[in-house]
């Protein structure tokens, strides 16, 4: 466990990170802050329609919150969770792994599961799912707000 001091400075150089998309900045930050101190992994899933989100929001956020985790450039998230001495990992993959449905005909809505978490692509559901609306993720606020 990191204490709030380094909690806070892990967040506000997330907030610094180079990002096209807000919304995959709000995405991480989000998850750090449900996280406990890096103690606990969640997820969440954002789905077309669900929350006021369009496909292209989400497509858009979730392809630069995997840039934002694994760039090339100096400093990236990986490298500050690695900094922060966790064991949590970003992970996201495409479609809604917490809301199980049967299969829709013809095109199924957009979606993208995000987590952090102590393994890749959680699927044992260790993660706590938390809670994710349009209203919390817009109320985190980034420089440039």
């Amino acid at each position: 466990m990191i204490s709030d001091t380094q909690m806070n400075a892990l967040y506000e150089a997330v907030k610094q990170l180079p990002c096209e998309y807000a919304l995959a900045k709000r995405i991480i930050l989000h998850l750090l802050r449900q996280s406990e101190n890096l103690t606990k992994c969640v997820c969440f899933s954002l789905v077309e329609n669900r929350e006021g989100y369009t496909a292209e929001e989400i497509d858009e956020a979730a392809y630069d919150a995997n840039t934002l985790y694994g760039t090339r450039k100096r400093v990236n998230l990986k490298l500050l969770l690695k900094i922060a001495g966790t064991e949590l990992i970003f992970s996201l993959h495409h479609g809604d792994f917490l809301h199980k449905s049967e299969p829709t005909p013809g095109n199924p809505p957009m979606a993208y599961t995000f987590w952090l978490s102590d393994q890749y692509y959680d699927y044992n559901q260790a993660a706590k799912p938390i809670s994710a609306t349009r209203q919390a993720l817009d109320a985190i606020e980034l420089p440039s707000d």
